[in-house]
């Protein structure tokens, strides 16, 4: 999906949201009822919020984004600057958002040879929501650009909250840090939050909501979201805001950006990765026998679904007397360090008592090669080195059966 290639999965947690393969947070909109006006006071404070954002020459902030579904817990980074003009850059876990000389510029990590390109018809916070969906565009774009704060309120929620309002504000005192406002926020169904801004600059520091589940999921729990931000106002940029082709392909869709998908026949392409026991696996060095990667991820519901099949499957294999390999294949985790993920997709691993070998792709290349955009996925590849069967993004009921009967096929 979309949401999963950009990485933005985290802002409403991806360890719910592809566990469906569909966001549970993602609500029917309903009729909006009337908003309650904002308090006086508090409406001169969000309009010297508005100009800081629209006056600043030059804007740059680097927010870590804490979310929590449940007792499911998930982080990530994003980096902006926005230009002079219509130049802006945001970048993601998974990818880049661009406007350099009125061009806008998409690029993603799971797709390497091309990159979006389109004329830029109308300023930054426009062209982004056309690009990424009104949901998952960052509060900056509608604090640069935009006049109506009930927008910025509603990125800052990520739309997520029914009938957002301001109700009012108060004035924190944080000593050597100075001083700060805090303005509330609430919506229906019991949710509210705040954001914080800096008393002297008005730039944002600091967002944080919390929502009931939706009563058709109340399995997910409470969901809560943070924002913590680290804005500068600038007179130049050391680097100019810039896009580097890098010989990718210029698309003009966002259907012509979707990654080419491998096909049965075709050579795999080949990587090396490390077991779980720091052991190194490489591809090509497995050819005559039968290999089968399923591809899975922490936060992927289905994947907890299909890797204790995995499992029976492996059993299987090793008990057929045929050159099977069987490995399960970490990948798209939404923790940047490398260390850091190594050590919990480990400990998640023991904790569910598999024993199918384990490899980490730590910087997620090999999807890119493959040309698959989901998990779980599972490629089925002959012991000539060829592509001999794929499952993408789907979990068949008869996933173990199927799997037999492609690695006898695979030995013909």
């Amino acid at each position: 999906s979309l949401v999963l290639a950009l990485g933005l999965a985290a802002v409403l947690c991806p360890a719910v949201m592809a566990q469906t393969q569909d966001n549970p947070l993602v609500l029917a909109p309903a009729t909006a009822p009337e908003i309650p006006p904002t308090p006086p006071e508090t409406q001169q404070i969000l309009d010297a919020v508005l100009a800081a954002y629209h006056h600043a020459p030059i804007l740059v902030d680097s927010v870590r984004l804490n979310t929590q579904v449940g007792d499911i817990k998930d982080r990530t980074n994003w980096t902006l600057q926005f230009g002079k003009g219509n130049d802006t850059s945001f970048e993601f876990v998974g990818g880049r958002l661009a406007t350099v000389n009125d061009r806008l510029y998409f690029s993603t990590k799971s797709v390497l040879d091309k990159i979006l390109q389109q004329q830029l018809e109308n300023n930054p916070a426009i062209a982004a929501k056309d690009v990424l969906s009104p949901d998952f565009v960052p509060f900056h774009y509608a604090l640069r650009y935009g006049s109506d704060f009930q927008d910025v309120l509603h990125s800052m929620t990520f739309g997520r909250m029914k009938s957002v309002h301001v109700v009012g504000h108060v004035v924190e005192d944080h000593g050597a840090s100075g001083k700060a406002i805090v303005i509330k926020f609430e919506g229906d169904d019991h949710s509210a939050g705040s954001f914080q801004v800096a008393a002297d600059t008005h730039l944002v520091q600091k967002i944080e909501f919390s929502m009931n589940a939706p009563q058709t999921m109340p399995s997910f729990g409470k969901t809560t979201i943070e924002l913590l931000c680290q804005p500068q106002i600038l007179d130049s940029l050391d680097t100019p805001i810039a896009v580097n082709l890098n010989n990718r392909i210029i698309v003009h869709t966002m259907d012509d950006l979707k990654p080419s998908l491998i096909r049965e026949g075709d050579e795999a392409p080949d990587f090396t990765l490390k077991t779980v026991d720091g052991q190194t696996v490489m591809l090509s060095s497995l050819r005559g026998s039968v290999v089968v990667l399923d591809f899975w991820a922490t936060w992927c519901k289905p994947c907890q679904t299909s890797l204790p099949m995995l499992k029976s499957f492996s059993t299987w294999a090793e008990s057929s007397g045929q050159p099977v390999k069987v490995y399960a294949v970490n990948v798209w985790e939404r923790i940047q360090d490398p260390e850091t993920r190594v050590r919990t997709v480990t400990e998640f691993w023991k904790q569910s008592g598999n024993t199918v070998p384990m490899l980490i792709d730590v910087d997620d290349s090999v999807p890119p090669q493959y040309g698959f955009d989901r998990v779980p996925s599972t490629i089925v590849i002959s012991p000539f080195g060829k592509i001999s069967a794929l499952y993408i993004g789907t979990l068949r009921d008869d996933y173990i059966e199927a799997l037999k009967a492609d690695c006898n096929r695979a030995f013909e």
